[in-house]
């Protein structure tokens, strides 16, 4: 499932509920310079998709997830 800032907190609250989530990223490169772009997480049933680019989450929103990954 795509994420966007109109189902970013369904998704969270959804995440926050899971026993386990398995959680990939994506850069622009290889090089230590380069900066995540994207990241997937998943609990048992659902991958979510995360692309800042095209769904424009604020730094306030993108907190909301780093919490449930702590």
């Amino acid at each position: 499932m795509r994420v966007s800032a109109d189902n970013l907190s369904q998704v969270v609250s959804k995440l926050s509920l899971s026993g386990y989530l398995s959680i990939y990223s994506e850069t622009t490169g290889l090089e230590e310079t380069d900066r995540p772009f994207a990241f997937i997480i998943a609990d048992a049933e659902t991958e979510y998709y995360f692309d800042k680019r095209s769904i424009g989450l604020s730094t306030h929103q993108l907190d909301k997830v780093r919490e449930i990954l702590n």
